[in-house]
């Protein structure tokens, strides 16, 4: 599983790249940057951003938060394994920065400790997917470990192993396959109880 590790190390590499890029977007153009996340409001739902206002009682909205974080946590998984990761994460830096740091002129008000709390833990949660996604997908077409933002597997790919290929994969690495997805979803209900009661 060590090969795990570096792909967490990459795209969590390639998160922090994105946010810096996004906070220096924000700092150069403040104004800009915030009408867009307005215009745009489609997007936050990219990372699972809903208006609790809309969702009624505590139930709906801890399982709204829940059920739209699992799914947006899971085409992360997906993407990932399409060897996509890298880029992903990148974009994903870049969009989590241009929330966070237009929230001060969106709202008008300035970020606290709940919110960069918050903000750490659903972007743990969605780069440990991403990674392991893109450890399968390297284990199936044979991809190297680099930092390129797109990755190519060799002759081996997807289409050749198929199903077979995934399930030889999932056994022969079950153990941190499990403790990964286990983390995953730990921190995702973590992160749904911290929004809904906490935050």
């Amino acid at each position: 599983m060590k090969n795990l590790f570096k792909w967490i190390f990459i795209c969590a590499l390639w998160y922090i790249v994105g946010f810096l890029v996004g906070w220096i977007m924000v700092f150069l153009f403040p104004f800009t940057t915030s009408s867009l996340i307005i215009r745009y409001k489609w997007i936050q739902s990219l990372v699972g951003i809903r208006e609790a206002a809309r969702l009624g009682g505590e139930a709906n909205i801890f399982l709204t938060i829940l059920v739209g974080n699992t799914l947006s946590t899971a085409s992360f998984l997906v993407l990932g394994a399409l060897l996509l990761g890298s880029l992903i994460s990148f974009l994903l830096g870049i969009l989590i920065s241009l929330l966070l740091f237009t929230g001060p002129y969106r709202h008008g008000m300035s970020i606290n400790a709940s919110i960069v709390q918050l903000v750490a833990i659903e972007s743990l949660y969605r780069i440990l997917a991403t990674s392991l996604g893109m450890f399968v997908g390297a284990k199936l077409s044979g991809a190297t470990i680099s930092f390129k933002p797109v990755l190519v597997g060799s002759s081996q790919s997807w289409p050749a192993k198929g199903i077979s290929g995934l399930g030889q994969v999932c056994r022969e690495h079950k153990g941190g396959i499990i403790v990964a997805l286990l983390t995953i979803t730990l921190l995702i209900l973590y992160g749904a109880v911290f929004e809904t009661f906490f935050f």
